[in-house]
């Protein structure tokens, strides 16, 4: 682990975090952290992943072993096919519009969605800007889930429903979904 403590160094400052912040993530003292900084001691291996996906990165890179970030790993999340991966919140507004307008055609009155999300740096932000632009729809936001993935990635549930006898809903979600191509998961 000769290149770790650089690496961890070089990552903590590009993300301006202090030593501090880090050791309190990791549940560790600040001057436990301060010696892997120096390369003084090794963190455990539960901890060299949490710092990867803290910082949105493979262990083979904090660990010195790659120079890229992100490794093949990224190319093996967007193959998988049990989920659509986005890289903002608006294309996955369009993925739960569209799964409202299809249950609605079937009758539902209620929809739940999970998808991975690239990007997301604050899932407070994510949460509240998901509910305002889905209740601006005149959907009732039951619920929403944002669970920390490896690399840096989300995976985000929504659960919502709405009247079936609303007009107001469902002209919204008629008039808000874009156009896409089939092929999203509902």
């Amino acid at each position: 682990m000769a290149k770790f403590h650089k690496r961890l160094k070089e990552l903590r400052e590009e993300k301006g975090e202090s030593q501090k912040d880090l050791a309190s993530y990791l549940k560790i003292t600040e001057r436990a952290f301060q010696y892997y900084e120096k390369g003084d001691r090794e963190p455990t291996i539960e901890n060299i992943g949490k710092l990867a996906t803290y910082f949105g990165v493979t262990t083979d890179y904090i660990l010195g072993r790659t120079k890229d970030p992100q490794g093949n790993f990224a190319d093996h999340l967007r193959s998988l096919a049990a989920n659509e991966i986005y890289e903002t919140i608006s294309d996955f507004v369009t993925l739960i519009v569209d799964g409202a307008k299809k249950a609605r055609k079937n009758g539902k009155t209620d929809l739940k969605i999970s998808s991975i999300i690239y990007g997301i740096k604050n899932n407070v932000q994510t949460e509240l800007a998901l509910r305002e632009e889905l209740e601006g729809m005149h959907l009732t936001v039951r619920n929403i889930i944002i669970k920390n993935e490896p690399i840096g990635i989300k995976k985000v549930t929504v659960e919502i429903s709405w009247s079936e006898n609303d007009d107001t809903s469902k002209a919204q979600i008629i008039k808000k979904a874009p156009n896409r191509s089939p092929g999203g998961n509902n």
